[in-house]
């Protein structure tokens, strides 16, 4: 991957104003965790498919450091956990109830 570096910056130069105007979108009915997104940590999986999560509930943890955790983003159910080669944890699907309960 490319890596850039700017001294001073650099002006872009922008017509015009952002808009006022703000959009509500639906939530989403399903979302993943993604732990390759997070480097330099060695998932361990701490649920198993068809366990209820609320938002906060840890769903993978660091195997060296257990108090790095990667919680819910949403309160629902676990749908999926799917897995590469050599069953390297890949996705933790999670199927929203629309609650959005947090962990107590």
């Amino acid at each position: 991957m490319a890596e850039f570096k700017f001294k001073k910056g650099y002006d872009i130069p922008i017509v015009g104003e952002p808009e006022e105007k703000m959009q509500q979108v639906p939530a989403p009915k399903k979302v993943a965790v993604l732990p390759q997104e997070f480097r330099g940590i060695k998932p361990k999986l701490l649920v198993r498919e068809g366990d209820a999560v609320k938002r906060g509930t840890p769903l993978i943890a660091d195997k060296q450091k257990m108090e790095i955790v990667l919680v819910a983003p949403v309160s629902g159910v676990v749908t999926e956990i799917n897995r590469g080669e050599r069953r390297m944890l890949l996705e933790v699907v999670i199927e929203s109830d629309g609650k959005d309960e947090p962990e107590v």
